[in-house]
């Protein structure tokens, strides 16, 4: 068998007849290295180096290099030398061993080359080494006759596969740590599967080994094991990143159980990575895999308690609080920007055998001055077309948080819908939202914006959205839950104007009246009733035609 099929055994299962050496015993005990760009095919965490590296495999090892190499070895006994690796040289000892230069560990320890020194600089072609810190000293020991520049560059890549990173939090528990890697340290991811593009980064689910990072308590909680979300930005911009990794900072899902737990970022070959524990799914998926729902209790009532909770999340990030500012001005308050049903994710939940849902993707999140109440102008927004607001039309209105409540609106409707009536119902309704758009093109926005003639246009919700709300009020599924949730929507979130569309406070506290009522009344909860309450249309608003659109183009 290959010895690369090896790879992973259990130390303490390997006889000694087993293995020839200890680079043999390594090389089959060492985590197989997903990166295959690096000239090392594993990489041994400190807690595996201690379990392959023990006392009597290290002194066999310089038994065998004494007996090779009669007139070497002869300054301490070797059972001392064996402490002395123990203690402080085992990594160094280990990077000897796999480049075959274990018999020079004395001469290391003679120079005290020890652990704490590493990693070593490579300079020059000839790749001398040095230490890390000033006065960068040259490791003489290193420049010996039998070593030629090759060896020497094995020691500086195999020395971070002894070595690679930790991934954990700041030492409070519960702030995101940021890091700027060396191109060579090994990141310990042991695999990489289910690559996602988006319009802000590649998403991909990878594997970290257990003892290279600290999130278990966390991971235990949401009922995942060691697989996480790493996202790399499209590009290389720093202060994309850093807007980001602040938005996620301050609106973290350690202050929040419906907003998603970023755990840590950093950069390296000039990528800029974000890491977040790996969702079952989004809510579109959700959707998408039970294309019939069942409207049981269970069903309803976990309905009403994510609703409550997606609420709670909008709140947070409208309102934050003075200690996810992070800055003594609490004058200050957010927007996510794009909420939509596959930036909600479903985790796994010991206290929910349906899980939670929470508030992901917060690369449009935006923290503004109270003095301006997140009056932006609308040039240049982005975010999903189908769920954006009618001020993204408007000629001179401004970007408010009431950009989240229309778009949880839109996302809160296609939820009931595909409730009631299924995933193909929903898709039938999402495609007869589609209708003229004001530039020819033809748009699947939740309102309408109809030409008078004069350069002026009418604003009003779309007829097909005010008939499904009234489909799905005479559904016989509709319970007075829902009647008053539908009721919500259609009278304070799909509002078209802005300033009339409830805040999100007040939202929360009306998700949140109406979850206790749905654990206190069955009946309010589960026996479908008629809604004897009527609405009016709304009045349309009379506006110019946004000049420029989102992306700063002139319409066409």
């Amino acid at each position: 068998m290959p010895e690369q099929a090896a790879f992973g055994q259990i130390p303490e299962g390997q006889r000694r007849a087993d293995y020839k050496n200890l680079d043999t015993l390594l090389r089959r005990c060492g985590v197989p290295l997903f990166d295959k760009r690096r000239m090392m095919d594993c990489f041994w965490p400190a807690q595996l180096l201690q379990r392959i590296m023990t006392r009597d495999r290290v002194v066999e090892e310089l038994w065998e290099y004494k007996i090779g190499s009669p007139g070497s070895f002869h300054e301490i006994p070797l059972d001392a030398l064996a402490d002395i690796i123990m203690r402080h040289y085992r990594k160094v000892f280990a990077v000897l061993v796999l480049i075959g230069k274990g018999d020079l560990i004395q001469a290391a320890i003679n120079e005290q080359w020890d652990d704490t020194q590493l990693p070593l600089l490579a300079y020059g072609p000839n790749n001398h080494l040095y230490s890390k810190k000033p006065p960068n000293r040259l490791a003489q020991c290193f420049e010996r006759h039998d070593w030629k520049p090759v060896h020497r560059q094995l020691f500086a890549e195999y020395q971070y596969a002894v070595d690679p990173c930790i991934f954990t939090l700041e030492v409070d528990g519960s702030t995101p740590k940021h890091r700027v890697f060396h191109d060579k340290v090994v990141l310990p991811f042991t695999d990489e599967a289910e690559r996602h593009s988006g319009g802000y980064g590649i998403v991909t689910k990878v594997a970290i080994h257990e003892h290279c990072h600290e999130f278990h308590a966390l991971l235990q909680s949401i009922n995942t094991d060691n697989s996480f979300a790493r996202k790399q930005l499209m590009n290389d911009d720093a202060k994309e990143f850093e807007d980001e990794a602040a938005a996620l900072r301050r609106f973290n899902g350690f202050g929040n159980d419906h907003m998603v737990t970023l755990l840590m970022t950093w950069t390296q070959h000039r990528s800029y990575n974000l890491l977040f524990p790996w969702a079952k799914c989004d809510l579109d998926n959700y959707w998408a895999r039970d294309p019939l729902p069942i409207m049981d209790a269970e069903t309803i009532v976990w309905t009403s308690k994510q609703v409550t909770g997606i609420a709670s999340a909008i709140k947070s990030i409208h309102n934050p609080s003075r200690r996810n500012l992070q800055v003594p001005d609490d004058n200050k308050y957010g927007r996510h920007g794009d909420l939509k049903p596959e930036n909600i994710l479903l985790f796994d939940s010991p206290l929910d055998k349906m899980g939670i849902l929470v508030v992901a993707d917060l690369g449009l999140a935006k923290l503004n001055s109270i003095v301006s109440r997140s009056m932006q102008s609308n040039h240049k927004i982005p975010g999903t077309p189908r769920y954006k607001p009618p001020e993204c039309d408007i000629e001179g209105a401004k970007i408010a948080r009431t950009y989240d409540i229309w778009t949880f609106g839109c996302l809160l409707l296609e939820w009931i819908c595909w409730l009631f009536q299924g995933q193909n119902n929903k898709a039938l309704f999402i495609w007869q939202l589609g209708s003229l758009y004001p530039t020819g093109s033809i748009g699947d926005t939740f309102y309408s914006m109809d030409s008078q003639g004069n350069g002026r246009y009418l604003v009003t919700v779309k007829s097909k959205v005010l008939e499904k709300f009234a489909e799905l009020h005479a559904d016989e599924k509709c319970t007075e839950y829902f009647h008053d949730l539908l009721h919500i929507i259609e009278e304070r979130m799909l509002v078209i104007r802005a300033r009339s569309r409830v805040d999100s406070e007040t939202l929360f506290q009306s998700f949140n009246r109406m979850h206790q009522k749905v654990l206190q009344d069955e009946t309010y909860c589960y026996s479908p009733c008629k809604s004897s309450r009527k609405i009016g249309p709304q009045e349309p608003l009379d506006v110019e035609f946004r000049k420029t659109d989102p992306r700063g183009n002139q319409p066409r």
